[in-house]
């Protein structure tokens, strides 16, 4: 079982929509995918169509409150789901002041990933590196960069390796960058382009892997996530 977890300090990078798009291929191709919102926006629970109103969100699984099977809601489209919302956020303080706060979505998904042949777990990061952010890193097996071709998308890809160090050091986990790509791409745009290829001898520098292939800019995205679809569909 592969855990990717979607990471950059940068919001609006295209996170939230690389990870939704992810797993609807997934599903598509017949493997068993499990999405996690640990973004307090919740806007990947927004995309998948699930309102939170009144039911257990990873806010109640992080807090110990409801075991994680509570919280987990099936999709035909994109698969397993744990959502999040604003109260996530809201309850981060008290998170944090839990003993051993960063392994707390580890412990919680331990009886599912014993329980439950998955194939991918997807985590949906949020743009800051905080408790969440180490939480997705104590799970995640390998991470996404997904970058805009512009300079402060650049500076959060380079924030992450530090953190990466950081991680490899303080809790002996190495963590394999899968790739890093170029969302809402731009080609005719000069400066895109030239933060295109930064970013290209980026991931060369860091000896990860960049996905060659930009995702362009596309009012289609944006349409089909009003939706509540993928672009596939």
């Amino acid at each position: 079982m592969k855990a990717i977890a979607f990471i950059n300090q940068k919001g609006g990078v295209g996170k939230s929509t690389t990870t939704l798009h992810t797993a609807s291929y997934l599903v598509k191709k017949g493997y068993k995918v499990l999405t996690i919102d640990l973004d307090p926006q919740g806007n990947l629970s927004k995309a998948f169509g699930i309102n939170t109103d009144g039911v257990p969100t990873l806010k109640e699984v992080l807090l110990g409150e409801v075991p994680v099977n509570q919280a987990i809601y099936s999709s035909a489209d994109f698969g397993y789901v744990i959502p999040s919302d604003i109260e996530l956020g809201q309850a981060e303080k008290t998170i944090s002041g839990n003993f051993g706060a960063e392994g707390l979505l580890a412990l919680a998904l331990e009886p599912i990933i014993e329980q439950v042949p998955l194939d991918y777990i997807l985590i949906d990061c949020p743009p800051a590196f905080n408790i969440f952010t180490y939480n997705a890193l104590l799970v995640a097996t390998d991470v996404v960069i997904p970058c805009k071709a512009e300079q402060w998308s650049l500076d959060g890809a380079e924030q992450f390796f530090a953190i990466q160090e950081l991680v490899k050091k303080r809790f002996k986990r190495n963590i394999n960058v899968a790739g890093i790509v170029v969302n809402q791409f731009q080609s005719n745009i000069t400066t895109q382009k030239m933060f295109y290829d930064i970013l290209k001898q980026t991931a060369e520098k860091r000896n990860v892997p960049f996905i060659a292939q930009p995702i362009r800019l596309s009012t289609d995205v944006n349409t089909a996530i009003g939706m509540c679809k993928s672009v596939f569909d």
